[in-house]
This record gives structure tokens, sequence and C-alpha cells, in this order.
């Protein structure tokens, strides 16, 4: 049994390592450095907040993972409200990728805060490389949903307004990017439910400078 464990071990040793000695995956390192820095960041302790899903293959969030970014969401343990939306990762020298609104660096890196990092991932400012705008406002989506609204809000679709028999603002349209004069702006509409069947209607702006720091403005419409 001996001869066999430590040929196993030579001839696998990654897998033996880590299943004895129970190594974390990237998956779980990302969404431990999430929930450190959304407390850190709102001035909570690490233990009255909870960081989901463990699992990196989660329906509600694998189809938003972007590169070496997951996106995870933080609530308190005690009243399940929202504290943020976001996404995490880490460098190739372990170092945590973190993007969420409310993300303060704390002077440890020259990079900006907030969102910058995701919208890094989606390479916005390449016009070859960047996501369809579409999937950046998804993404963005994510991370910007109020937690004050009460239902959470859904990408703007035309056609299932007008089965509704609705008629949406003029100005709705689908996701698209705008050139600035420094960076981009990334703008989409969402709907949320309102009174008595109704929809509210809400426009989302996000511009994106040349060093990724990232502003955005929420109206209802």
């Amino acid at each position: 049994m001996k001869t066999f464990l430590l040929l196993a071990y030579f001839a696998f040793p990654t897998c033996v390592f880590a299943q004895g000695g129970g190594a974390e995956t990237f998956h779980e390192k990302a969404r431990k450095n999430f929930l450190r820095l959304v407390a850190e960041s709102t001035g909570t302790k690490e233990n009255a907040l909870e960081a989901f899903p463990s699992d990196e293959n989660s329906d509600t969030t694998k189809a938003l993972r972007t590169g070496d970014l997951y996106p995870f969401y933080c609530e308190s343990r005690k009243s399940k409200k929202n504290v943020a939306h976001g996404f995490a990762g880490l460098t190739e020298d372990g170092q945590p990728l973190i993007a969420f609104t409310r993300y303060q660096t704390g002077g440890v890196t020259d990079r900006p805060g907030g969102l910058s990092e995701l919208m890094r991932a989606c390479e916005v400012l390449d016009r070859k490389k960047r996501l369809a705008p579409a999937e950046t406002a998804k993404r963005l989506l994510w991370c910007l949903d109020p937690a004050e609204a009460g239902t959470s809000e859904t990408m703007f679709d035309a056609k299932f307004v007008e089965q509704l028999g609705w008629t949406p603002p003029k100005e709705m349209g689908a996701p698209r990017y705008l050139p600035q004069k420094s960076g981009v702006m990334i703008l989409f509409y969402t709907t949320s439910q309102g009174l008595t069947g109704t929809l509210n209607y809400h426009k989302y702006s996000v511009t994106v400078m040349e060093d990724y720091t990232t502003t955005h403005l929420r109206e209802d419409l």
C-alpha cells in the first residue's frame, strides 16, 4: 500500500496534494477576498456578512464570468439584505482583483477602485476586443441594480414590453458604446415592476476614463 501511495504521489503530485491538503480553489480565494474587501469598504465586520455563491458553476452567476473575474454577491447574515454585488479574481501573483461600486483600494494599489477592474476585464477601451455592448451592460447591471428598488431590474427588451401592451419612452433602445473625448460611455436601459402591473423605466450612463476610472449615473424615465 505504501508503495502504491508513493507511486501515485509522483505520478499525480498536484492532485494528491490538493485532496490531502484541502487546497482552496481559485474561486474560493476570490470569494473570500470579495467578502473581506466588501467588509472593509463598507465599514462592516466581516463575520456579519456572507458572500455567495460558493460554487463557481452556480446557474445564477456562471454566465457572468469575465476573464479571471467571478461574480459574487454579499449580504447581511442577520437581515439577509444586499450589501454588494460585484466581481472578484486574482492576478498571476495572487493579488486580489475586485470590482463593486463602493470598493475602496485604500491606497494599496495605483489602480482605481469601484468598477474599474470589471471594465478592464471587459476591455471596453479596445474597440476590437471589447465585449458586445449588451454583454458589458449585463455585467454592469449585476453591480448597479439598486438594493432599495424592491424588485430587481432587467435589461430593456422592446418586444417583451410590446407584448405586455405598453409603450416605452422613445429614447429607449439597445445597449451601445458612445465614444468620449477621454474614454468611452456605455449606455443601456432597464425595466422594473411598477404598481398595478405597470413597468418602470431606467437609464444608465457609465463612463470609463483612460485609466479605467468609472463613474455611473442612473435616471428614472
